[in-house]
């Protein structure tokens, strides 16, 4: 039998027990072959808990507003900002200012509890969107400044529904309206000096869910009517500026009082899983995500002093169950990044073929809510083995839709009492 094998190492250095490795053989025709796999469970790693200094929120093409308590995160808070722009920037002299109606359509995003009454509030800002002079984007930390409240409805979401409306003030609709009837809004430029945007928000003490809206939809409605058209409704649109870029973005809040987690006064500060009680943890949107670093691998390995090929090398986390229930779900994969000394990404982590190494969650027993999140770290390994850049380099594991969500995780460390994280290598090893 032919055996490819693409990553060979020759261990040389003092051998540990053989009573810490189980041996077995998956066949007769590996056995003949002199072919042993070999279950290796004694290597150490390390997690930490640390978050991003800001993450870019004007992609995509959404944004998130609400508020919900979380018991293991704090209180969650996101604000979504938007620009707007007019197609056409002319009305009739007769025209006559009626309503002013904001339609925010859903994007199939939500967390936290949707059978709670929300109540969002709609604020017009006091400044222009812009992006710092040395920054290519809006970040979850950014904020601006919006004082004046013109509009607020109570609801609850309702997904089978295309969007929700909230009629605005009158004098703040009458004035804009106004503007452009008058000729003193003719183009965006003047537009933006007058109105310069939305901050959609929430009441503060609402506790019930974050939703997403798409912001490729929405738009403000002017209805007017016209005494030379009586029976005829009369309406234009301000929609979202997206002749521009960074024109949207949602900042993301949490008040962390009450919980394990501390506030981080820069990425490269790291919270032990041993300090906070053998559990890390992962939030999207906040930027907060679990680090494996394998601080002695290179000497556990050729401690074996055996000479083969890892052939799979898997990290399994249970997810804690006392932090799981159905309004704290998460996606059923993750992705996976190389990260350096100072918690910087360096490259997301990859399969020899060129695909992406990927976090996959998997429910083992759904009566006894058992899930796990399993990572496949073999590239890492390997590459570990023999790189020396790799010895500063560790591991981050990131949900997809990291900087458009509040997904979070709560993972089982490696001393969690439990049930602790594991890392299992298989090694694929030959004898002469």
């Amino acid at each position: 039998m032919r055996i490819v094998l693409s990553f060979l190492v020759f261990l040389l250095l003092s051998c540990s027990q053989d009573s810490d490795i189980s041996f077995f053989t998956p066949s007769n025709q590996f056995f003949d072959s002199n072919v042993n796999f070999v279950l290796i469970d004694t290597i150490s790693f390390e997690t930490s808990t640390f978050q991003f200094d800001s993450l870019a929120t004007d992609i995509g093409s959404e944004i998130l507003v609400g508020q919900y308590q979380d018991p293991v995160f704090g209180k969650i808070k996101a604000n979504g900002y938007l620009e707007f722009k007019a197609n056409r920037l002319t009305i009739s002299d007769e025209a006559i200012f009626d309503s002013l109606v904001l339609n925010l359509p859903y994007k199939n995003y939500f967390y936290g509890d949707t059978l709670v009454q929300k109540n969002i509030q709609i604020f017009n800002l006091d400044e222009e969107i812009k992006i710092p002079n040395d920054q290519n984007n809006l970040f979850n930390t950014t904020s601006f400044n919006a004082s004046e409240l013109i509009g607020a409805r109570y609801f609850l979401p309702r997904f089978s529904k295309d969007s929700i409306k909230i009629t605005l003030n009158q004098l703040f609709g009458s004035s804009v309206f106004n503007q452009i009837k008058n000729g003193q809004i003719t183009n965006q430029v003047e537009l933006v000096d007058f109105f310069k945007g939305l901050k959609i928000t929430q009441n503060e003490s609402e506790n019930s869910s974050i939703i997403a809206f798409d912001v490729s939809k929405i738009y403000l409605r002017f209805y007017y009517s016209d005494p030379d058209e009586l029976d005829a409704v009369n309406e234009f649109d301000l929609v979202f500026n997206n002749s521009e870029s960074n024109t949207y973005f949602t900042e993301f809040n949490a008040d962390r009082t009450g919980t394990l987690i501390p506030v981080f006064l820069n990425q490269e500060v790291e919270m032990p899983s041993i300090a906070s009680d053998n559990i890390s943890f992962i939030q999207s949107g906040l930027g907060l995500t679990t680090k494996i670093t394998f601080p002695n691998f290179r000497e556990s390995i050729f401690n074996l002093d055996r000479a083969g090929v890892f052939f799979k090398s898997e990290l399994k986390f249970r997810l804690n169950q006392n932090y799981i229930n159905e309004k704290t779900f998460t996606s059923d994969s993750l992705q996976v990044f190389i990260i350096d000394q100072n918690n910087a990404f360096v490259s997301a982590l990859g399969q020899s073929n060129g695909a992406p190494s990927k976090g996959y969650i998997i429910n083992e027993n759904k009566e006894l809510n058992e899930t796990y999140l399993v990572v496949d770290v073999n590239p890492f390994l390997e590459n570990l083995l023999i790189r020396d850049s790799y010895l500063n380099y560790s591991l981050a594991l990131i949900p997809y839709g990291f900087n458009n969500s509040v997904t979070r995780l709560v993972l089982n460390a490696e001393q969690n009492m439990q049930e602790k994280a594991t890392l299992k290598i298989t090694y694929l090893e030959y004898e002469d």
